[in-house]
């Protein structure tokens, strides 16, 4: 885990739709189910589907070239879901969002995004945020099993954020699994906080990827979500969604920190 401090300057990073994206989920007018991405991967909803609202002021007006005028309101069991695809496989890959939690702490796990069936025995990953609102990765490697990896950073409730994971799980560096993360709400320093994982890979799931909750519609995450990205690499931070920082933050995020346990 890593326990060091300092700034990196980024000059001229800039942000980009990468050639590894998988899917890109924008919620906008007119394609608020549509892929932005190369692979059509359309969403569906359940019996409830989440509301289209407008983009919370904090969230930047354009993303990656493109205007960002909408979002989608997850509530109750409503939910997004793609049947599962091979891209979903994966081991190096990245998640990306804007989010804006509107509950407290309490309630569990919640699930921003992720492949997470746990009725079945079909659990693979999730990038959500725990009971103590805490940002965490989670993966299994036999399908009903769970390794939590938390980050450390705690999601305040209404408060925006953008959050990114970025995996390789056949690197066991402690750099393997890297959090990225800014509070837009109040201009907070982008920052990141990193851990290697435990296992070389994660089990494949045959369950739906999912925006919102798992696949049986549990582990509901409540809040707006908006520009959830997922790209087939481990991404480097000149390639993220969010416009680019003046300067990287490497926050301390170590046992004795802030209280990062693993």
């Amino acid at each position: 885990m890593k326990t060091s401090a300092g700034l990196l300057a980024l000059v001229g990073v800039t942000s980009s739709l990468h050639a590894a994206v998988v899917g890109y989920w924008r919620f906008e007018d007119g394609t608020f189910l549509s892929d932005s991405g190369p692979n059509g991967l359309e969403l569906t909803t359940g019996r409830i589907t989440p509301n289209q609202v407008i983009a919370p002021s904090d969230y930047p007006a354009t993303v990656a070239g493109m205007p960002n005028g909408r979002a989608a309101s997850i509530v109750d069991t409503s939910r997004f879901s793609v049947p599962d695809h091979a891209l979903f496989t994966d081991t190096s890959f990245t998640v990306e969002a804007l989010v804006t939690p509107t509950t407290g702490a309490g309630g569990g796990t919640r699930i921003i995004a992720g492949q997470w069936n746990p009725t079945d025995n079909q659990q693979s990953w999730l990038v959500g945020i725990s009971d103590a609102n805490v940002l965490t990765f989670q993966y299994s490697s036999s399908g009903s099993d769970s390794v939590p990896i938390d980050s450390g950073i705690t999601l305040v409730a209404n408060t925006a954020y953008y959050v990114a994971v970025a995996v390789d799980m056949t690197d066991a560096s402690e750099s393997g699994i890297t959090f990225y993360f800014q509070d837009l709400t109040n201009g907070g320093t982008f920052g990141t906080a990193s851990s290697s994982p435990l296992h070389p890979s994660f089990f494949d799931s045959t369950s739906s990827f999912t925006i919102g909750a798992s696949s049986q519609g549990t582990l509901q995450w409540t809040g707006i979500t908006d520009e959830v990205r997922i790209s087939g690499e481990k991404l480097g931070v000149s390639e993220l969604l969010i416009p680019e920082p003046a300067s990287l933050a490497l926050v301390g995020l170590g046992l004795g920190i802030l209280g990062w346990r693993r």
